[in-house]
Protein backbone atom coordinates (compact mmCIF):
# COMPACT_ATOMS: atom_id res chain seq x y z
CA UNK A 1 0.00 0.00 0.00
CA UNK A 2 1.59 3.84 -0.92
CA UNK A 3 2.33 6.07 1.61
CA UNK A 4 2.60 9.50 1.82
CA UNK A 5 6.14 10.35 0.80
CA UNK A 6 5.93 13.30 3.99
CA UNK A 7 4.02 11.81 6.54
CA UNK A 8 3.90 8.26 6.34
CA UNK A 9 0.25 7.62 6.61
CA UNK A 10 -1.86 5.48 3.70
CA UNK A 11 -4.41 7.74 1.70
CA UNK A 12 -7.90 7.01 2.03
CA UNK A 13 -9.70 4.51 -1.08
CA UNK A 14 -11.60 7.46 -2.04
CA UNK A 15 -8.81 9.73 -2.63
CA UNK A 16 -8.97 9.65 -6.45
CA UNK A 17 -12.37 10.78 -6.29
CA UNK A 18 -11.79 13.90 -3.90
CA UNK A 19 -8.75 14.61 -6.76
CA UNK A 20 -11.62 14.97 -9.40
CA UNK A 21 -13.85 16.98 -6.89
CA UNK A 22 -16.89 16.31 -5.33
CA UNK A 23 -20.07 15.11 -7.64
CA UNK A 24 -22.94 17.64 -7.88
CA UNK A 25 -26.59 18.56 -8.44
CA UNK A 26 -25.05 19.85 -12.00
CA UNK A 27 -22.71 17.09 -12.78
CA UNK A 28 -25.67 14.23 -12.22
CA UNK A 29 -28.19 16.50 -14.81
CA UNK A 30 -25.06 15.74 -17.41
CA UNK A 31 -24.57 12.39 -17.00
CA UNK A 32 -28.52 11.44 -16.99
CA UNK A 33 -29.26 14.06 -19.61
CA UNK A 34 -29.48 11.57 -22.27
CA UNK A 35 -32.20 9.93 -20.66
CA UNK A 36 -33.80 13.06 -19.57
CA UNK A 37 -34.15 14.57 -22.31
CA UNK A 38 -35.05 11.10 -24.58
CA UNK A 39 -37.73 10.83 -22.13
CA UNK A 40 -38.93 15.10 -22.68
CA UNK A 41 -39.16 13.82 -26.48
CA UNK A 42 -41.08 10.93 -25.75
CA UNK A 43 -43.88 12.79 -23.62
CA UNK A 44 -43.61 15.60 -26.85
CA UNK A 45 -43.95 12.55 -29.51
CA UNK A 46 -46.19 10.25 -27.35
CA UNK A 47 -48.26 11.47 -24.40
CA UNK A 48 -49.05 15.26 -24.52
CA UNK A 49 -52.22 16.16 -25.43
CA UNK A 50 -53.39 12.23 -26.38
CA UNK A 51 -56.78 12.49 -25.16
CA UNK A 52 -57.24 16.02 -26.72
CA UNK A 53 -59.41 14.75 -29.62
CA UNK A 54 -62.03 11.89 -30.40
CA UNK A 55 -61.38 8.76 -31.09
CA UNK A 56 -61.17 8.23 -34.98
CA UNK A 57 -63.30 5.72 -36.66
CA UNK A 58 -61.48 6.37 -40.14
CA UNK A 59 -58.68 4.00 -38.78
CA UNK A 60 -61.05 1.80 -36.52
CA UNK A 61 -60.14 3.42 -33.59
CA UNK A 62 -63.89 3.42 -31.99
CA UNK A 63 -64.17 -0.10 -33.43
CA UNK A 64 -61.08 -1.63 -31.06
CA UNK A 65 -62.39 0.43 -28.70
CA UNK A 66 -65.42 -0.94 -28.13
CA UNK A 67 -64.39 -4.37 -28.46
CA UNK A 68 -62.60 -3.68 -25.46
CA UNK A 69 -65.01 -1.75 -23.42
CA UNK A 70 -67.29 -5.25 -24.38
CA UNK A 71 -64.72 -7.47 -23.47
CA UNK A 72 -64.42 -5.65 -19.52
CA UNK A 73 -68.13 -5.76 -19.47
CA UNK A 74 -69.30 -9.37 -20.57
CA UNK A 75 -65.66 -11.11 -19.02
CA UNK A 76 -65.31 -12.88 -22.12
CA UNK A 77 -62.02 -12.89 -22.60
CA UNK A 78 -61.56 -15.11 -25.38
CA UNK A 79 -64.10 -14.29 -28.20
CA UNK A 80 -64.04 -10.13 -29.07
CA UNK A 81 -67.10 -9.01 -29.92
CA UNK A 82 -69.24 -5.73 -31.64
CA UNK A 83 -72.49 -5.90 -30.24
CA UNK A 84 -73.73 -9.96 -30.31
CA UNK A 85 -71.57 -10.70 -33.19
CA UNK A 86 -68.28 -12.44 -32.36
CA UNK A 87 -64.83 -10.65 -34.61
CA UNK A 88 -61.92 -12.64 -35.06
CA UNK A 89 -60.13 -10.16 -37.64
CA UNK A 90 -57.57 -9.55 -34.98
CA UNK A 91 -55.96 -11.46 -31.88
CA UNK A 92 -56.96 -9.81 -28.88
CA UNK A 93 -53.60 -8.37 -26.99
CA UNK A 94 -54.67 -5.00 -27.94
CA UNK A 95 -57.54 -5.69 -26.60
CA UNK A 96 -56.86 -7.01 -23.42
CA UNK A 97 -54.19 -4.08 -23.21
CA UNK A 98 -57.34 -1.38 -23.85
CA UNK A 99 -59.48 -3.31 -21.03
CA UNK A 100 -56.90 -2.78 -18.68
CA UNK A 101 -56.69 0.48 -18.66
CA UNK A 102 -60.31 1.23 -18.77
CA UNK A 103 -60.48 -0.74 -15.63
CA UNK A 104 -58.32 1.37 -13.70
CA UNK A 105 -59.25 4.74 -15.99
CA UNK A 106 -62.43 4.27 -17.17
CA UNK A 107 -64.25 4.20 -20.64
CA UNK A 108 -62.25 7.22 -22.22
CA UNK A 109 -59.87 8.39 -25.02
CA UNK A 110 -56.67 8.24 -22.86
CA UNK A 111 -57.49 4.42 -21.65
CA UNK A 112 -57.84 3.37 -25.32
CA UNK A 113 -54.51 5.36 -26.65
CA UNK A 114 -52.34 4.75 -23.87
CA UNK A 115 -51.20 1.21 -24.96
CA UNK A 116 -49.98 2.56 -28.23
CA UNK A 117 -48.03 5.31 -26.56
CA UNK A 118 -46.59 3.26 -23.93
CA UNK A 119 -46.09 1.11 -26.81
CA UNK A 120 -43.72 3.56 -28.88
CA UNK A 121 -42.19 5.19 -25.62
CA UNK A 122 -41.03 1.28 -24.70
CA UNK A 123 -39.72 0.67 -28.07
CA UNK A 124 -37.64 3.86 -28.18
CA UNK A 125 -36.54 3.43 -24.73
CA UNK A 126 -35.47 -0.39 -25.11
CA UNK A 127 -33.59 0.49 -28.58
CA UNK A 128 -31.20 3.03 -25.99
CA UNK A 129 -30.86 0.64 -23.48
CA UNK A 130 -29.64 -2.24 -25.59
CA UNK A 131 -27.58 -0.21 -27.78
CA UNK A 132 -25.97 1.27 -24.66
CA UNK A 133 -25.33 -2.32 -22.96
CA UNK A 134 -23.62 -3.16 -25.85
CA UNK A 135 -21.31 0.00 -26.13
CA UNK A 136 -22.92 1.85 -28.51
CA UNK A 137 -24.18 4.76 -25.66
CA UNK A 138 -24.37 7.65 -28.54
CA UNK A 139 -25.55 5.21 -31.35
CA UNK A 140 -28.23 3.89 -29.33
CA UNK A 141 -29.52 7.70 -28.14
CA UNK A 142 -29.85 8.84 -31.99
CA UNK A 143 -31.65 5.71 -32.34
CA UNK A 144 -34.57 6.01 -29.72
CA UNK A 145 -34.11 10.02 -30.79
CA UNK A 146 -34.90 9.66 -34.13
CA UNK A 147 -37.57 6.84 -33.71
CA UNK A 148 -39.37 8.68 -31.51
CA UNK A 149 -39.55 11.91 -33.98
CA UNK A 150 -40.58 9.40 -37.01
CA UNK A 151 -43.65 11.64 -38.29
CA UNK A 152 -44.99 7.39 -38.42
CA UNK A 153 -44.03 6.96 -35.08
CA UNK A 154 -45.75 9.83 -33.56
CA UNK A 155 -49.35 9.02 -35.66
CA UNK A 156 -48.95 5.46 -34.53
CA UNK A 157 -48.28 6.13 -30.64
CA UNK A 158 -52.05 8.41 -31.23
CA UNK A 159 -54.07 6.21 -32.14
CA UNK A 160 -55.94 3.05 -30.53
CA UNK A 161 -54.58 0.18 -33.29
CA UNK A 162 -52.59 -2.81 -33.34
CA UNK A 163 -48.72 -1.06 -35.16
CA UNK A 164 -47.66 0.14 -32.64
CA UNK A 165 -47.68 -3.05 -29.73
CA UNK A 166 -47.00 -5.13 -33.03
CA UNK A 167 -43.66 -3.02 -33.59
CA UNK A 168 -43.07 -3.37 -29.87
CA UNK A 169 -42.75 -6.50 -29.84
CA UNK A 170 -40.95 -6.91 -33.12
CA UNK A 171 -38.62 -5.09 -32.07
CA UNK A 172 -38.13 -7.40 -28.65
CA UNK A 173 -37.96 -10.56 -31.28
CA UNK A 174 -34.84 -9.18 -33.60
CA UNK A 175 -32.79 -7.99 -30.76
CA UNK A 176 -33.17 -11.92 -29.17
CA UNK A 177 -32.02 -12.88 -32.13
CA UNK A 178 -29.23 -10.58 -32.46
CA UNK A 179 -28.46 -11.41 -28.98
CA UNK A 180 -28.28 -15.42 -29.18
CA UNK A 181 -26.47 -15.53 -32.34
CA UNK A 182 -23.81 -13.59 -30.62
CA UNK A 183 -23.74 -15.96 -28.09
CA UNK A 184 -25.97 -15.31 -25.23
CA UNK A 185 -28.23 -18.17 -26.14
CA UNK A 186 -30.99 -16.88 -23.57
CA UNK A 187 -31.28 -14.42 -26.69
CA UNK A 188 -33.42 -16.73 -28.60
CA UNK A 189 -36.08 -17.33 -25.91
CA UNK A 190 -36.08 -13.29 -25.97
CA UNK A 191 -37.13 -13.98 -29.11
CA UNK A 192 -39.63 -16.14 -28.93
CA UNK A 193 -41.26 -14.34 -26.05
CA UNK A 194 -41.19 -11.33 -28.68
CA UNK A 195 -42.51 -13.45 -31.23
CA UNK A 196 -45.21 -15.09 -29.11
CA UNK A 197 -46.47 -11.16 -28.13
CA UNK A 198 -46.52 -10.45 -31.86
CA UNK A 199 -48.40 -13.27 -33.23
CA UNK A 200 -51.14 -11.98 -30.58
CA UNK A 201 -50.59 -8.86 -31.58
CA UNK A 202 -51.45 -9.02 -35.14
CA UNK A 203 -51.29 -13.12 -35.96
CA UNK A 204 -48.95 -14.94 -38.39
CA UNK A 205 -47.04 -11.67 -39.35
CA UNK A 206 -45.82 -11.86 -35.65
CA UNK A 207 -43.58 -15.03 -36.11
CA UNK A 208 -43.08 -14.82 -39.97
CA UNK A 209 -41.29 -11.63 -39.97
CA UNK A 210 -38.49 -12.25 -37.34
CA UNK A 211 -38.00 -15.69 -38.31
CA UNK A 212 -37.61 -15.51 -42.17
CA UNK A 213 -35.70 -12.17 -41.22
CA UNK A 214 -33.06 -14.47 -39.09
CA UNK A 215 -33.66 -17.43 -41.72
CA UNK A 216 -32.47 -15.48 -44.49
CA UNK A 217 -29.62 -13.73 -42.09
CA UNK A 218 -28.15 -17.23 -41.15
CA UNK A 219 -28.28 -18.20 -45.42
CA UNK A 220 -26.25 -15.00 -45.64
CA UNK A 221 -23.62 -15.91 -43.41
CA UNK A 222 -23.76 -19.60 -44.19
CA UNK A 223 -24.53 -20.73 -40.58
CA UNK A 224 -27.48 -22.89 -40.93
CA UNK A 225 -26.08 -25.20 -38.36
CA UNK A 226 -27.21 -22.32 -35.53
CA UNK A 227 -30.70 -23.96 -36.29
CA UNK A 228 -29.70 -27.25 -34.55
CA UNK A 229 -28.82 -25.48 -31.40
CA UNK A 230 -30.96 -27.08 -28.05
CA UNK A 231 -31.95 -23.67 -27.06
CA UNK A 232 -34.59 -23.91 -30.08
CA UNK A 233 -36.61 -26.41 -28.54
CA UNK A 234 -37.03 -24.26 -25.71
CA UNK A 235 -37.33 -21.48 -27.72
CA UNK A 236 -40.52 -22.98 -29.51
CA UNK A 237 -42.33 -24.55 -26.28
CA UNK A 238 -42.00 -20.77 -24.94
CA UNK A 239 -43.57 -19.34 -28.01
CA UNK A 240 -46.06 -22.46 -28.20
CA UNK A 241 -47.23 -21.45 -24.52
CA UNK A 242 -47.89 -17.96 -25.58
CA UNK A 243 -49.56 -18.00 -29.11
CA UNK A 244 -51.60 -20.86 -28.24
CA UNK A 245 -53.70 -21.03 -25.75
CA UNK A 246 -55.85 -18.52 -27.24
CA UNK A 247 -56.09 -19.57 -30.88
CA UNK A 248 -56.91 -22.89 -29.58
CA UNK A 249 -59.68 -21.54 -26.98
CA UNK A 250 -60.81 -19.32 -29.65
CA UNK A 251 -61.63 -22.21 -31.96
CA UNK A 252 -63.00 -24.33 -29.59
CA UNK A 253 -65.48 -21.17 -28.53
CA UNK A 254 -66.18 -20.81 -32.15
CA UNK A 255 -65.57 -23.69 -34.73
CA UNK A 256 -65.51 -23.42 -37.96
CA UNK A 257 -66.49 -19.79 -37.53
CA UNK A 258 -62.76 -18.96 -36.27
CA UNK A 259 -61.24 -20.77 -39.10
CA UNK A 260 -63.16 -18.65 -42.11
CA UNK A 261 -62.86 -15.61 -39.95
CA UNK A 262 -58.96 -15.99 -40.31
CA UNK A 263 -59.03 -17.23 -43.50
CA UNK A 264 -60.74 -14.09 -45.08
CA UNK A 265 -58.45 -11.47 -43.17
CA UNK A 266 -55.50 -12.95 -44.00
CA UNK A 267 -56.75 -13.98 -47.83
CA UNK A 268 -58.71 -11.01 -49.17
CA UNK A 269 -57.28 -8.10 -47.24
CA UNK A 270 -60.56 -6.31 -45.99
CA UNK A 271 -60.94 -3.95 -43.86
CA UNK A 272 -62.23 -4.60 -40.64
CA UNK A 273 -65.53 -2.85 -40.41
CA UNK A 274 -66.14 -4.69 -44.07
CA UNK A 275 -65.17 -8.15 -42.46
CA UNK A 276 -67.28 -7.82 -39.79
CA UNK A 277 -70.28 -6.80 -42.10
CA UNK A 278 -69.63 -10.21 -43.79
CA UNK A 279 -69.27 -12.33 -40.82
CA UNK A 280 -72.67 -10.71 -39.55
CA UNK A 281 -73.78 -12.41 -43.09
CA UNK A 282 -72.14 -15.54 -42.47
CA UNK A 283 -73.58 -16.20 -38.90
CA UNK A 284 -76.94 -15.46 -40.16
CA UNK A 285 -76.83 -17.54 -43.16
CA UNK A 286 -73.87 -20.15 -43.16
CA UNK A 287 -74.17 -20.35 -47.39
CA UNK A 288 -72.09 -18.31 -49.33
CA UNK A 289 -71.00 -14.80 -48.21
CA UNK A 290 -73.40 -12.00 -49.53
CA UNK A 291 -72.32 -9.90 -52.17
CA UNK A 292 -73.13 -6.02 -52.02
CA UNK A 293 -71.19 -2.90 -52.11
CA UNK A 294 -69.32 -2.43 -48.59
CA UNK A 295 -71.64 0.97 -48.07
CA UNK A 296 -74.76 -1.38 -48.09
CA UNK A 297 -72.39 -3.89 -45.80
CA UNK A 298 -71.43 -1.13 -43.41
CA UNK A 299 -74.90 0.09 -42.82
CA UNK A 300 -76.60 -3.66 -42.60
CA UNK A 301 -73.63 -4.59 -39.68
CA UNK A 302 -74.68 -1.14 -37.68
CA UNK A 303 -78.10 -1.86 -37.84
CA UNK A 304 -76.97 -5.44 -36.69
CA UNK A 305 -75.17 -4.04 -33.93
CA UNK A 306 -77.07 -1.14 -33.19
CA UNK A 307 -80.35 -3.79 -32.96
CA UNK A 308 -78.46 -6.27 -30.66
CA UNK A 309 -76.73 -4.03 -28.25
CA UNK A 310 -78.91 -2.45 -25.31
CA UNK A 311 -77.08 0.76 -25.23
CA UNK A 312 -78.30 3.02 -27.54
CA UNK A 313 -76.04 5.14 -30.91
CA UNK A 314 -76.31 8.10 -28.28
CA UNK A 315 -74.74 6.24 -25.30
CA UNK A 316 -72.21 4.49 -27.49
CA UNK A 317 -70.63 8.19 -28.88
CA UNK A 318 -70.75 9.68 -25.67
CA UNK A 319 -68.75 6.78 -24.25
CA UNK A 320 -65.49 7.56 -26.27
CA UNK A 321 -65.66 11.19 -26.42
Amino acid sequence: MPRSSRSGRIPPLNAANHARGPTTLWTRVLIRLPLISLLAVLWLSCFSGLSKYALLDLVDEGFYSSISRQMLETGDWITPRVGSEAFLGKPPLLYWAQAFFIRFLGPGVLAARLPSALAVAATSLILWFWMRRRGHALAGWLAAICFALCPLTIGLARVAMTDALLTLCLTVAIIGAIEGYDGKRAGYLLMALGAGLATLTKGPIGFLLPSTTFFLWLIWKRDLKELRKPIWLLAALLFAAIAVPWHLAAWRAQRDFFLVADMETRSEGITQTDLAARRVIVRGDCRAVASGSVASQRRLFLERVLLATPSSAANRTRLWE
